[in-house]
């Protein structure tokens, strides 16, 4: 009941355990749709930033054109940087699909063009990028399946890719180029969130076929979009559930085991993704 209660309420988890909350905002994108900002720095938000991740929480909430998809009921700030398994570079989000949230962390807040490649800033890009991971990845998952193919994707079978982070994947875009970003180029969830990132913050320069796709689920052209209106709040935790716990004794010794064990053919070998692509002539 405990593990279950963690899984489901963000700040029962471990990682919030000695966590100090330093300030908590709640966005307001429209009569009932409010997203709270619980933020674990050390430091306080600028006004520029927490209007920053307020303005990209605008421009994917009122540019959506399915409002019943929209899920995400928080967002986290986490207090220090870790590495992105992915990239090798420090996360710049991380979402929560089970719990309708995502992370962000203090590298998010530098200053720069995000990725290093799009025109908005880290912390909005990082932003529309996680919201498209929590609220769109069912929706955009069908058309990557139908078209992964013309976007470049295909399946390795006699090696592993070590992407630079030494996250192994098996997938790989014979066209990075044409991707968002290199970030996208690692993974087919990432080539979506990085879509949207694009579609909505940068839209010139993106790929024509990912264009169409993002466009299936959004609203395009001119849009008068409302300033969200951003409270900060009392500096509180979300109330935490009432937990009826049930303590069993096990009585003849006997243990059930939980899952089966999995059978390990031979193993492939490793390749970098930059070595891979060399050999198979990817610019």
């Amino acid at each position: 009941m405990i593990l279950q209660a963690q899984a489901r309420y963000w700040f029962l988890s471990k990682d919030y355990e000695q966590a100090q909350l330093i300030e908590r905002y709640d966005i307001e994108l429209a009569e009932g749709v409010t997203v709270g900002v619980f933020n674990f720095q050390e430091r306080q938000l600028t006004q520029t930033e927490i209007g920053r991740i307020g303005h990209a929480l605008g421009q994917f909430y009122h540019r959506l054109k399915d409002k019943s998809l929209w899920n995400l009921e928080s967002i986290q700030i986490r207090a220090k940087d870790e590495i992105n398994g992915k990239s090798g570079q420090p996360f710049r989000g991380l979402e929560v699909p089970s719990q309708r949230r995502f992370e962000l962390f203090p590298a998010t807040f530098e200053e720069g063009k995000y990725r290093g490649v799009m025109n908005t800033s880290n912390v909005e890009g990082a932003t529309v990028h996680e919201a498209g991971h929590i609220i769109l990845e069912r929706a955009l998952l069908l058309f990557w399946n139908k078209y992964g193919v013309e976007l470049g994707w295909r399946t390795v079978e006699d090696v592993r890719i070590e992407l630079p982070g030494g996250h192994i994947v098996y997938d790989y875009n014979i066209e990075p180029s044409r991707c968002p970003s290199e970030y996208a180029s690692y993974q087919k969830d990432d080539d979506r969130a990085e879509s949207v990132a694009k579609f909505l913050l940068d839209r010139e320069g993106l790929d024509p076929l990912r264009a169409q796709l993002v466009g299936e689920v959004f609203i395009d052209g001119s849009l008068d979009i409302p300033d969200p209106d951003i409270q900060k709040v009392e500096l509180v935790l979300p109330d935490a559930p009432v937990l009826n716990v049930r303590v069993e004794q096990n009585v003849d010794g006997n243990f059930v085991p939980i899952g089966r064990g999995r059978r390990i053919g031979k193993s492939k070998p490793v390749v970098p993704l930059v070595e891979f692509r060399a050999q198979n002539g990817i610019v």
